[in-house]
């Protein structure tokens, strides 16, 4: 699929239109979306405001290891246990100096910046694409999304996918950005509009 990414973007980018309807059917699966996930929404909104909060205050920004592991916690819910053997690696120093030299990046080019980002916070043991995109997307509301199966599959159609390369993800806000910008909608719209068709 990594082969055919900018071939296929004007079809799947004109597929997620048809999908996602008009700007108010967008705005009914968001809202859906929402209802669905209620409870999450409502944990997802409580760590915003708190990353939010930090931010104002800690400048330059950064993530201790209890931040990272709040975020872990919502990304990974039920599949938590899974790397946390790996995990054990962390250290509060280690997640402060990676996230910090993470959010402190910038680029010309946003998928540049996006990959840099990406790749600092994949040095993190027990982190990879999909727990990246949600620190980014936590930190960041506005200028990312978290990339998950459900989503993959509403965009893709192709539900069996779990682990994803940075230019596969690059590639997955690139669309989301895309849609975000012709509905007149916030990313994060777009993101759970998707995942309520998932």
């Amino acid at each position: 699929m990594v082969k055919n990414f900018h071939e296929d973007k004007n079809n799947i980018i004109s597929e997620a239109k048809v999908r996602l309807g008009s700007k108010s059917d967008l705005i009914k699966k968001y809202e859906k979306g929402l209802k669905d996930g209620a409870a999450e929404w409502g944990d997802t909104l409580q760590l915003v405001s708190e990353l939010a909060n930090l931010q104002a205050i800690r400048i330059p920004f950064y993530l201790n290891l209890s931040e990272l592991e709040k975020i872990l916690t919502w990304k990974l819910r039920g599949q938590y246990n899974r790397q946390q053997t790996l995990r054990t690696l962390n250290t509060n120093h280690n997640i402060e100096t990676i996230t910090k030299a993470a959010f402190l990046v910038k680029h010309e080019k946003p998928e540049h910046e996006i990959f840099l980002r990406t790749k600092l916070l994949c040095t993190i043991p027990g982190v990879e694409i999909p727990v990246a995109s949600a620190i980014l997307t936590l930190c960041f509301p506005n200028q990312y999304a978290v990339i998950d199966s459900r989503n993959w599959k509403a965009l893709f159609g192709k539900s069996d996918k779990s682990c994803y390369s940075i230019n596969e993800y690059i590639y997955y806000l690139s669309i989301i950005k895309i849609l975000a910008k012709h509905y007149q909608v916030s990313t994060q719209q777009v993101d759970i509009a998707l995942w309520s068709l998932g």
